[in-house]
């Protein structure tokens, strides 16, 4: 789930060297089950209560298409499905 939230917390702390305020929690701009017809732009997957500015989309877009990039590397620290 994409959060600009949390990418521009990470891109502070490594870009700029600036913490996160203590204690901040980020919300998700992403509908957790979007319409399965939904195509596959932002718009269709953002939240309609969330307002996002463009800058902010085009950031929840490269979020989840790099969480899409890592998907089949996630998980390989589990059990082998041979054990399971």
């Amino acid at each position: 789930m994409a959060s600009t939230c949390t990418a521009k917390a990470i891109r502070g702390y490594f870009l700029d060297g600036v913490l996160p305020p203590n204690g901040i929690v980020c919300d998700t701009i992403e509908r957790l089950f979007p319409e399965k017809s939904a195509p596959v732009e932002a718009k269709a997957w953002l939240n309609p209560e969330a307002s996002v500015s463009e800058a902010d989309t085009h950031l929840a877009e490269v979020v989840r298409d790099l969480g899409m990039a890592m998907e089949p590397f996630v998980g390989l620290h589990k059990k082998p499905k041979s054990l399971l």
